[in-house]
């Protein structure tokens, strides 16, 4: 075979490659640009030959002649590849990965982008540029839709779920969004009085073995597997893609569905449960791998719109420098108000321009990287995990401090302990969550390298008691253990 390979408007083609080949990897060294090549079959003594396929074009890699910005839910701007020499036009093909039905826009060469709208949310698209003239296509671009057609309205991030929801009062439903880089795996949504399964409204959702998404509505009586909804299947709108290794499934659930007694009405305040776990044949589910909740109830205004407040500023004026600060405020299990005060008025934001707010888990994960636009700013964290240490810092555009970085801890019961306890450096709190049965502990030591013990006892004495201890592993992951006393050693 034979290959040859030119610039794009060039006249004279060159021969990249001669050999006795079926197949084969051919590499050659180029300056940026846009190419066309072609290849044709010879005889081994040269003497015949077949004619030369119709050419292809390519790109090295510093050349990106076609990509996809700006991509929202229903909508993306292609940017095409410019002037191309001997092109007087493109055609623009956008298509679904699962389907024959496909959009066509031909525009001039001159043109170098076009906004394609009427897009579906969460769906994978493909993209192919074809020179009309020539045609010629350049290779396909794949790129995914985002799930939500506006912002959110609220999200919770765990490195292995996400989620976010956003309300939709036009249509009086709310919109979840659940995703994951785990493979094969189901996405669990619960919707609870507290922070535990049992008579909880659980949604579950997967790919099945073609790609569709397949969402089921269950009801949780007990501590096992939820059942599918024995009345009514609530969920609808229901997308999903795999992109890039992400598994991204969609469904919309309505504000008010009280008809149905496996249901949880939505409007109001709610502990939201996230989990996964495995796939299995049949399209059913296999017990959580992981679960996590909310922290604190979620609450859901869809019933009605709410007017947001007017902010008014007055102007200041400046009669002495002031120095930038920060103050946390109103720290709860689940919350905490930052306070920026002067951030803009100091001599490192005015010089390094963009000031961000981030704020960071022990373990480094960023919960919150938002952007400091007003002088005297308050951001509410919210939905941040009880007893839990944060880092706030606040960082110019160069991503050095501005401030020192504060750590704080949030509260470790959820909401207000129904009773304590403290004596010398130990305290301990509890609250009873009555519907599910269960109480919820915190004990803490103000001393070092220290355990904190509760005992259950009939009386006052620690023979026949059952002891739970707690202490902090070398690697500061808590060591939990249930234990009984059989006497006082």
């Amino acid at each position: 075979y034979e290959l040859q390979y030119r610039r794009v408007g060039a006249a004279d083609w060159q021969d990249g490659s001669y050999g006795d080949w079926s197949s084969a990897t051919v590499e050659l060294t180029l300056p940026d640009g846009t190419y066309e090549t072609r290849v044709r079959g010879v005889t081994a003594d040269s003497q015949e030959q077949t004619t030369y396929t119709p050419p292809a074009l390519f790109f090295t890699v510093g050349v990106a002649p076609v990509y996809v910005t700006s991509i929202e839910g229903t909508s993306a701007v292609i940017v095409l590849p410019g002037l191309v020499p001997g092109s007087e036009a493109w055609n623009v093909r956008v298509s679904t990965m699962d389907s024959d039905v496909h959009s066509d826009k031909i525009v001039p060469s001159n043109v170098t982008q076009v906004v394609v709208d009427t897009l579906e949310p969460n769906t994978v698209y493909q993209v192919v540029v074809t020179d009309v003239i020539r045609g010629q296509p350049y290779a396909p671009v794949l790129f995914l839709t985002q799930p939500f057609t506006g912002a959110e309205d609220g999200s919770f991030n765990r490195s292995d779920i996400q989620a976010s929801w956003q309300i939709n009062r036009e249509r009086q439903t709310v919109d979840f969004v659940l995703s994951t880089e785990e493979s094969d795996r189901w996405l669990g949504l619960g919707i609870s009085d507290d922070i535990f399964m049992p008579n909880s409204d659980i949604i579950t959702a997967f790919l099945d073995s073609n790609g569709a998404p397949v969402v089921q509505d269950r009801f949780a009586s007990t501590q096992t597997k939820p059942r599918v909804d024995a009345f009514s299947n609530q969920a609808s709108n229901e997308r999903g893609s795999l992109f890039n290794g992400r598994t991204t499934l969609t469904f919309s659930l309505p504000c008010n569905n009280d008809n149905d007694p496996e249901d949880v009405p939505l409007h109001g305040s709610h502990y939201f449960l996230f989990a996964y776990g495995a796939v299995l044949p049949g399209n059913d589910i296999d017990y959580h791998e992981s679960r996590y909740s909310t922290s604190e109830p979620v609450l859901i205004e869809c019933l009605r719109a709410t007017t947001p407040p007017v902010a008014t500023t007055a102007p200041a004026v400046m009669t002495t420098v002031r120095q930038p600060s920060i103050r946390i405020e109103d720290i709860t299990s689940s919350s905490a108000t930052v306070l920026l005060m002067d951030i803009l008025d100091s001599d490192q934001a005015s010089s390094a321009g963009m000031i961000r707010l981030i704020v960071t888990t022990i373990s480094g994960d960023v919960f919150a990287n938002v952007s400091v636009t007003t002088d005297d700013s308050r951001f509410l964290l919210d939905l941040m995990d009880s007893n839990a240490l944060y880092t706030i810092s606040v960082v110019d555009g160069q991503g050095a401090p501005v401030l020192s970085s504060e750590v704080i801890r949030t509260e470790p019961i959820l909401g207000t302990p129904d009773d304590s306890i403290s004596g010398g450096l130990l305290t301990g709190q509890w609250k009873v969550f009555p519907r599910s049965q269960q109480v919820l502990f915190a004990l803490s030591v103000n001393a070092l390298r220290q355990y904190a013990a509760l005992g259950i006892s009939n009386d006052q004495m620690m023979v026949d008691s059952d002891i739970i201890s707690a202490l902090m592993g070398s690697n500061g992951a808590p060591i939990v253990r249930d234990r009984y006393a059989f006497g006082r050693a």
